[in-house]
């Protein structure tokens, strides 16, 4: 089994998923086991989530370009029902670049009573903060979006040097050639196994760094289209 897209060792481990220029590779969801322990780039530090479904959404945060920074159970909620007192922790304080704020409460399947129990008081308390209330679930986790973002995270700090002239390669041949493929653009860049393998390495960073668009929505390949954001 191995562990090719890990940050620091700890994003997944998985049996045969690989982008590589040689061939198209098969994919397979099933056998990507996200841990409980994540490398995060936007806190700095490295983050516990209590379940993979925890796990699974802050990876998709730690990628999204309009998130500014999150924070695990940034506080404790208390409110009266009745005569009783009672609390409530809200797992994620999502801030975005716009200014924007969410509250986020992600569950597996086994906790929306519990918080259908606490909504009245979330929601008065996000209408007076001027805060969106989410609830997700693992079924909205999109499994192509998850994927994306655990490959490309491993990229976004590189664990090898690569000669920056590459970047310029990258992004003169996609201004000469538009909307593109991964494996279009190796052969159209250079001609020599060793050097696509050099450059598919850079074309994964500038992905992970958003210099390059391509379909988020879908599973990355060497067939996954990819493109400047101004073309």
């Amino acid at each position: 089994m191995n562990s090719i897209l890990s940050d620091s060792g700890n994003l997944f481990t998985q049996k045969k998923v690989e982008i590589s220029s040689k061939k198209q590779s098969n994919f397979c969801l099933q056998e990507i086991s996200l841990t409980g322990s994540i490398s995060s780039i936007k806190r700095n530090t490295i983050l516990y989530a209590k379940n993979n479904t925890e796990c699974e959404y802050i990876y998709l945060l730690e990628f999204e370009p309009s998130v500014y920074r999150y924070y695990e159970k940034p506080f404790v909620l208390t409110f009266y029902k009745g005569n009783q007192r009672q609390s409530f922790i809200p797992n994620f304080l999502v801030e975005y670049w716009n200014g924007d704020r969410s509250l986020v409460q992600v569950h597996n399947g086994s906790e929306p009573s519990f918080i259908d129990g606490h909504k009245t008081c979330i929601s008065d308390f996000c209408k007076k903060n001027s805060i969106d209330y989410k609830v997700i679930s693992k079924e909205e986790i999109n499994p192509q979006q998850l994927f994306n973002a655990t490959f490309l995270l491993s990229y976004r700090k590189p664990k090898f040097g690569f000669n920056t002239n590459d970047l310029q390669i990258v992004t003169d041949k996609l201004q000469e050639s538009g909307q593109i493929t991964v494996q279009q653009l190796l052969d159209f860049a250079v001609q020599d196994e060793h050097s696509k393998s050099t450059l598919l390495y850079v074309i994964w960073y500038m992905v992970s760094h958003h210099q390059i668009c391509f379909d988020s929505e879908n599973m990355l390949g060497m067939n996954t289209k990819l493109w400047l954001e101004n073309f």
